[in-house]
Order: structure tokens, then C-alpha cells, then sequence
């Protein structure tokens, strides 16, 4: 055993990797160094897209893509799924967030929509009818 596992915290004066100051030509004040962090990050933010959420896209046939264009329909050509189609859009290469989903899988979210949707109607036309029998014997008395 007798393995040393103590820490110690390491100095303020401690430079961390960046060299000395004047070795590396590097002369800004860490407030100016920490201004510039912030700038870019402040650009970062300020260059990021962000689309509204839009619930058409998330569940079953998409019908209109995060960036506002029209879904295409496209067939994977990769080695697990060979051949399996896909929603996507035309202007996925941008580098920004579009629509991508499987097509079986839109298919199955609306199908079970349909069906949820048959259900419901079917208690309606049964309670509608309940309803009516009812009153065509209150009218018999």
C-alpha cells in the first residue's frame, strides 16, 4: 500500500499552460481576456437560431419543416437501413436544425391518431343513441 492520494489546491500564481507573458507575446490583462470571452460569446448567442417549437413536425406526417420549408421524402442508403425511407429537407446541408424522421414511424403515429379518433366518435354515436331510445320511451307513455 503506502500510496500517497493527497491534493493540494493549486497557487493563484499558477499559469496554467498559457507560458509566460512575455514569452508568448501574450500581453492582455486577464479583464481584457475576459471581456473578449464574453464578446465572442455574446456573438455565438447571438448568430444561434432558434426556431419556435411546432408540434406538425413532432408528431406523425411532418408538413412543415423547423426552418418554414416543405419536407421531402428520402430513402436511406446506409448499411443498417438500407432502403428505409425518411422525411428530411432540402436545405439540410446548412448546418441548422430541420425536420428528420422515419416515415414507418409517422405512419404508426397516425394510425394510432385515427384509431384514438375512431373511439372517441363511436362513444359519441353510442351515447347519441342511448339518448335517443331513451326518449323515443318517455314519448311511448
Amino acid at each position: 500500500m503506502g500510496l500517497d492520494y493527497s491534493y493540494t489546491q493549486p497557487s493563484a500564481s499558477e499559469d496554467y499552460g498559457l507560458g509566460d507573458s512575455a514569452d508568448s507575446g501574450y500581453s492582455q490583462t486577464d479583464a481584457e481576456f475576459e471581456a473578449a470571452i464574453l464578446m465572442d460569446q455574446a456573438e455565438i448567442e447571438a448568430s444561434r437560431v432558434q426556431y419556435p417549437p411546432q408540434p406538425e413536425v413532432e408528431f406523425g406526417f411532418p408538413r412543415e419543416c423547423y426552418c418554414g420549408g416543405e419536407p421531402l421524402l428520402a430513402t436511406s442508403v446506409t448499411r443498417n437501413d438500407p432502403g428505409r425511407r425518411y422525411y428530411t429537407c432540402r436545405n439540410v446541408e446548412d448546418g441548422d436544425c430541420h425536420v428528420w424522421k422515419w416515415w414507418d414511424v409517422a405512419v404508426m403515429e397516425e394510425v394510432r391518431a385515427m384509431g384514438t379518433q375512431v373511439c372517441q366518435l363511436s362513444d359519441k354515436v353510442d351515447h347519441l343513441a342511448s339518448l335517443s331510445d331513451y326518449e323515443s320511451e318517455v314519448n311511448q307513455y
